[in-house]
């Protein structure tokens, strides 16, 4: 039965333009370095004005996406681009180069987009990170050695499942404060807003198996979860961004810098303070299987009492689980009210597999179209806008010498919305990600990389896809979601926001 309903779920999402498939032509590039054409010889960008797009420009520094797509179609598919004083860049469009460029990685791929933490916390703030600049700080060996200790903590798809019951019960709790906060329309005022405090209070949850309550209806200001939430908007926010493209920050104590900064000690001091209480309630944890233990008790067992790693570690995730999951957690939501026909059959999914009952991961792993739903709200929405490596050998890409050292930049929003890989890209379907539907994509496999690829890939990523799964799950068996305002699109700050408010409506189900 389950199977003849996902099949109706893929007849149903079906129209005759969405049938075409897409084509992924290969070209052929000469693999001998010193017969390609040299590196100067790639069409390059003026530094002065993309310098002004990137950093002055207050609307397209916000689209940095669009302007990069208007870069390529006037320059090629690959283009460069010099900063005095720092290394060369190369923004690349096709996903068979960028594919290229990561098969020689190496054991420990270098993201150079995260260089102003690895300075920040190194040089910087040694005072905050004195043993350990974390996954963030860290190059080379120092991002091996950190990257060895914890990842089998949080990349096992059964470390996520153990968190199924807190997130539903959490995810419930944002019901009633949606319930008790709706206006005479049904409408919340600021979607991004409380579904920042339930992203929070969930990996909260889960790294430290604590709660701090942010989800309570008059949450004071000054509270550490408003406080938290707001640090967070500016460390990974335009000041962000302005000091990775820009590192003038390193020699003068710029006004963004000094927010960065200002930032950056709130959430370490407000982590540590998380750490701490939970550190005070887990003396016994020893005695406990791996599988009862939280993430920061795993990390804690594996690392060491007295290293600074899960304490770091906690601050990471927990700041990247405000963000990057609360913006991938409201452009879901967003996208099950702007497409109601989808947000049906994926209700009728819902009732079908989980009816009344708890959660469950057996539950979970037969809901074919709620992963397909998230992939595809992904795709048009990612929480990111690309990824980078500094390339460790000298290797040709798309015919060109790419030396050493070179800053390989991959928007790969762009891909992901190209004709060229997706047919009808800007039509929501998520019928394209469902394996033997007519409609399933044939798009490059790395043009849709929102968790990364490799070594480097999101460690937070089961834990991410779960929450947003749950999510969807409790709201819609509550409300069915309608949204009646104009277009929300992208602003790329470090990484993507909703560009403004998301005003949505709740329509109780009872």
């Amino acid at each position: 039965m389950k199977g003849g309903f996902s099949r109706l779920i893929c007849l149903r999402g079906l129209s005759k333009r969405s049938l075409t498939t897409v084509a992924n032509p290969t070209e052929t590039y000469t693999s001998d370095y010193s017969a390609a054409k040299p590196f100067n010889e790639i069409p390059k960008l003026s530094t002065l004005k993309t310098l002004w797009d990137f950093t002055v420009d207050s609307k397209k520094k916000l689209q940095i996406d669009k302007v990069l797509e208007e870069y390529f179609d006037e320059k090629g598919p690959m283009i460069r681009m010099s900063i005095p004083g720092a290394q060369d860049r190369v923004f690349i469009r096709d996903p068979e180069h960028m594919r290229q460029v990561m098969q020689k990685d190496g054991k420990n791929p270098i993201e150079p987009g995260f260089d102003h933490f690895v300075y920040y916390r190194k040089k910087i703030r040694k005072d905050l990170f004195s043993d350990t600049a974390g996954l963030l700080g860290n190059h080379g060996e120092e991002w091996y050695d950190v990257r060895s200790k914890v990842q089998q903590s949080m990349l096992r798809p059964k470390s996520a499942m153990f968190y199924i019951d807190d997130i539903e019960q959490i995810s419930a709790e944002l019901n009633d404060l949606i319930n008790s906060t709706i206006d005479k329309k049904g409408e919340v005022d600021d979607l991004l807003d409380i579904v920042n405090r339930w992203s929070l209070e969930s990996i909260v949850a889960i790294f430290l198996d604590m709660r701090i309550h942010c989800l309570d209806k008059d949450l004071p200001s000054n509270s550490d979860a408003q406080e938290f939430v707001k640090a967070v908007k500016t460390i990974t926010g335009v000041e962000a961004n302005d000091m990775a493209t820009i590192p003038i920050w390193k020699y003068i104590t710029t006004p963004g810098y000094k927010r960065f900064d200002e930032a950056s000690v709130t959430v370490h001091r407000i982590s540590k303070k998380f750490v701490e209480e939970a550190m005070s309630k887990s003396e016994t944890f020893k005695e406990k299987p791996d599988e009862e233990l939280s993430v920061l008790q795993k990390l804690i067992k594996k690392c060491g009492k007295n290293s600074q790693i899960p304490l770091v570690m906690s601050q990471d995730a927990i700041t990247a689980g405000v963000d990057t999951t609360g913006t991938t957690a409201a452009f879901l939501l967003l996208d099950l009210a702007k497409n109601p026909d989808k947000q049906e059959i994926l209700f009728q999914e819902i009732k079908s597999i989980i009816g009344d009952e708890p959660i469950t991961e057996s539950k979970l792993n037969q809901m074919k179209y709620l992963k397909a739903f998230l992939h595809e709200s992904q795709r048009l929405n990612p929480a990111v806008f690309g990824f980078s490596r500094t390339t460790q050998k000298d290797m040709v890409i798309g015919g060109y010498q790419i030396p050493k050292g070179t800053w390989a930049f991959y928007p790969f929003i762009i891909p992901m919305r190209d004709p060229k890989q997706f047919s009808d890209p800007e039509k929501f379907l998520p019928e394209r990600w469902m394996r033997g539907c007519p409609a399933q994509h044939s798009a490059h496999p790395f043009a849709t990389l929102v968790f990364a690829h490799g070594a480097r890939m999101c460690i937070g990523r089961r834990f991410a896809e779960l929450e947003c799964y749950i999510l969807a799950i409790k709201i819609l068996q509550r409300y069915k979601l309608e949204y009646h305002y104009e277009h929300v699109g992208l602003a790329t700050e470090f990484v993507n926001k909703p560009d403004k408010k998301i005003k949505m409506r709740f329509l109780s189900r009872n």
